[in-house]
């Protein structure tokens, strides 16, 4: 019985984790959208890296990344086989995302 509560407090501590990766993402991503026009006083960000950085693709690969982070997490606790291969289909599918 001790057991399965360690696994489930290990699992919302991953969920947790995982919500605070992508709220940092999004917030991340948000800020450097609303800051765009006034970023550019200095030249240590380039302003291409910037513009690239506000897109929405980006935005979704960063959110698709540590959703399978999280996915593969949660798995791994239970079925570690089915974890590596669903990990390597999806590196496959994020190679060919086009960015």
């Amino acid at each position: 019985m001790k057991q399965v509560k360690d696994r489930g407090n290990t699992m919302l501590i991953l969920a947790i984790a995982t919500m605070a990766m992508v709220a940092i993402a999004m917030s991340s991503h948000l800020i450097a959208y609303w800051t765009l026009p006034y970023r550019f006083a200095s030249d240590l960000i380039p302003y291409d890296l910037v513009r690239e950085m506000t897109q929405p693709h980006f935005l979704m690969l960063v959110l698709g990344i540590s959703a399978l982070a999280a996915g593969a997490l949660f798995l791994w606790l239970s079925r570690p086989v089915v974890t590596i291969v669903i990990s390597v289909i999806a590196v496959i599918i994020l190679i060919g995302y086009p960015v």
